[in-house]
């Protein structure tokens, strides 16, 4: 049999391993034409213009750095454990060494820093400990955030911070690629495994449940299998635990944002439906008592709870105004995420308005001029452009009017001109294309929960039968004893017990009527404890140590013992 670390330690490499693929068709190269001169504030703006993401609230870009074949990584773990190769035609994708995050507005977004575990097996030739990868991958954050601070705005400052990240690994252009994202929130997103952290607490940990889980068990198992196009997959198991009245009043432990997976359901689902006739345990033997099972009751230990919770809701208006915005936000907003809900008032002082995007809208702009008195009607007269309101009009037609004349011979002949000059041109400025309202739903939210399950069984106990003498049904003889001895045997015993009885009923005479009113006590006592067998108290509570009151009252030999099994699995006993 395998051993188990062996079993962990495999399954931790694999996890170690499944992160940091990248598709190249899904991406861009980061050496197109329109790069010049290692401007790469420059080509990361003009691939998101181009692609139409600076006008997207989440819009950004991702660059990944130093791409690699996943081969290389396998070639350094064949070389560390001693691994021949295999005849077996493996398929080899690409991993990205570390990725950088970009708003739209190239701000970068450290907190979505993502450095991959196989990156670190390639650069440092070794398998990771948790606990150094962790302290590296927060280290190299905080120089990122070094590197990029306050870069958005100056793209002398971008590049050469760029460029520093390019020669810290010594990663070239053509092993880089970028991709534009809708949203940096839900494209894109990379994430550590979850479970390096419980497989690592697994190999200090030895239970049943766990060896089961590892080695198998003989006892009846439900195939789970969901992959649709696997010959053992079972829909009709996922059809019966997924029915509608199998869900519970609760959930996985997880943002509520977010839906659960497939598997996530199932194991909510299959929690709370445990048999707790599992719980009921054959006639013991405990204390002299003999216990068999009485009852079972179901608890289930409710939780409530409340908060202050603001949501945020965002819509778009093609107006800046707010009494028309206004108009299209509710008073009130129905609010559950699953755990918490509750109904939420738009603050009418937190609606914030912002542009979507901006566009160019061209307005053509005239102007005319009156030039004169002239000698003659010359267009050397007439300046060929004017300016108005900061725009150059250009010239576009002349009116040529006579002022004056002069009499030549017998005729008059024009003696003084003005040109009327008409200039036009086009001004350009930013309209908004749409505008952005974020509002405010503020509120009070509750939870009321089911918590967890507690299910209490009771077992009815009886004094066993001694395991010394024991007459046998015919009276006749004591069994081990010979028949012949009986009498004698009873004879002194009788003897005994009546010189026994003679000196203790002398010695207790005068403390009689105490003692009497003693037992009445203790009877009413024993009672109310036997009738009200649910108030007890908690021996796990130190505060009440010794608080359990007199001997239980034993009526022909019984008492009861109870068991509470709770959701941890811990086990208490509580006698009355």
């Amino acid at each position: 049999m395998i051993e188990k670390g062996k079993i962990l330690e495999a399954w931790i490499m694999v996890e170690h391993l499944s992160e940091g693929d990248i598709r190249i068709k899904d991406t861009s190269p980061l050496t197109p034409d329109g790069l010049q001169e290692q401007d790469f504030h420059a080509l990361l703006r003009h691939e998101m213009e181009k692609k139409k993401i600076t006008s997207k609230k989440n819009g950004g870009i991702v660059v990944y750095f130093d791409i690699f074949s996943f081969r290389e990584v396998v070639s350094i773990l064949r070389e560390q454990y001693r691994l021949e190769p295999t005849n077996e035609d493996i398929q080899f994708g690409n991993k990205f060494s570390f990725a950088l995050y970009f708003d739209k507005d190239l701000n970068f977004l450290p907190d979505m820093t993502f450095f991959t575990e196989s990156a670190y097996i390639r650069y440092f030739k070794e398998v990771p400990n948790q606990e150094a990868f962790r302290e590296f991958e927060d280290e190299l954050k905080q120089s990122f955030t070094q590197d990029f601070d306050g870069t958005a705005a100056s793209p002398k400052k971008f590049n050469e911070a760029f460029q520093k990240e390019l020669q810290r690994y010594g990663t070239g252009l053509k092993n880089c690629r970028m991709q534009v994202l809708s949203s940096v929130e839900t494209e894109g997103t990379n994430l550590h495994s979850f479970f390096i952290g419980d497989l690592e607490k697994a190999k200090e940990t030895d239970t049943d449940n766990l060896r089961a889980y590892l080695y198998g068990q003989s006892g009846e198992r439900v195939n789970l299998d969901s992959k649709n196009s696997s010959p053992h997959f079972n829909p009709g198991a996922f059809e019966e635990i997924l029915r509608p009245e199998n869900y519970p009043l609760g959930r996985f432990p997880s943002k509520t944002k977010f839906a659960l997976s497939l598997m996530q359901q199932v194991a909510v689902n299959l929690s709370p439906g445990a048999d707790p006739q599992q719980l009921i345990e054959e006639p013991f033997e405990q204390e002299g008592y003999r216990y068999t099972f009485a009852e079972i009751v179901k608890e289930e230990n409710q939780v409530s709870d409340r908060k202050y919770h603001t949501e945020t809701v965002t819509l778009e208006t093609g107006t800046k105004d707010l009494g028309t915005i206004l108009t299209q936000l509710a008073a009130t907003l129905d609010y559950d995420d699953g755990t918490y809900s509750g109904v939420l008032n738009l603050d009418h002082t937190a609606i914030r308005t912002e542009a979507a995007g901006y566009t160019s809208q061209a307005k053509t702009v005239t102007a005319t001029k009156t030039i004169g008195p002239l000698d003659r009607n010359d267009m050397s007269y007439v300046p060929a452009t004017t300016v108005k309101d900061g725009v150059t009009l250009n010239l576009s037609n002349v009116d040529w009017q006579i002022i004056g004349t002069d009499l030549v011979g017998d005729a008059l002949a024009p003696a003084s001109y003005q040109a009327v000059a008409t200039y036009s041109g086009k001004s350009y400025h930013k309209v908004a294309t749409g505008y952005i309202t974020s509002a405010d739903y503020v509120g009070e939210v509750t939870r009321n929960d089911v918590e967890s399950v507690t299910y209490k069984v009771t077992y009815l106990g009886s004094e066993s039968e001694s395991s010394g003498l024991v007459i046998d049904r015919n009276g006749i003889n004591v069994v081990g004893l010979p028949g012949n001895i009986l009498p004698y045997v009873l004879g002194v015993l009788g003897v005994g017990t009546v010189a026994t009885l003679a000196v203790l009923l002398f010695r207790s005479r005068r403390a009689f009527g105490s003692s009497r009113r003693n037992r009445r006590t203790n009877w009413n006592m024993n009672r109310r404890n036997r009738h009200e067998k649910a108030e007890y108290p908690d021996p796990g509570d130190p505060a009440r140590a010794g608080a359990a009151g007199p001997d239980p009252l034993r009526p022909c030999g019984g008492r009861l013992l109870f068991r509470d099994h709770r959701p941890s699995g811990l086990l208490q006993e509580h006698q009355l």
